[in-house]
């Protein structure tokens, strides 16, 4: 996942949560996962907060757009999103590749 407080800005036109508009550009940070949920609670520019579906990937997003300081803290990032998704990995018999019933991470062989 990605780190708490990390800088985002709104790819589309979202609802905040007291029913305002946030437009696309908008800056803003991730406040926190919201628990078994593939959704994060944001805070924009402005006070406006509002939940968002998270991927996990900066390439999969589609209600925010990742933002970061360097090249190098984006790679790092990268890599450690990419450990994360090994370590909740299960190893299985061949021929049943697929995604983890558990919902996280994936079967390989």
């Amino acid at each position: 996942g990605y780190p708490k407080n990390q800088r985002i800005k709104a790819a589309r036109l979202l609802e905040a949560e007291d029913g305002d508009d946030i437009e696309p550009g908008t800056p803003g940070k991730l406040i926190k996962r919201i628990h078994r949920s593939s959704q994060a609670l944001v805070r924009f520019q402005g006070g406006l907060e509002a939940k968002v579906e998270i991927n996990g990937a900066p390439e999969l997003e589609e209600d925010i757009e990742i933002c970061f300081d360097s090249l190098e803290l984006q790679v790092k990032q990268r890599l450690q999103r990419i450990f994360v998704a090994l370590l909740w990995s299960d190893p299985v018999q061949l021929g049943k590749m697929g995604p983890s019933k558990r919902g996280v991470g994936s079967y390989f062989d």
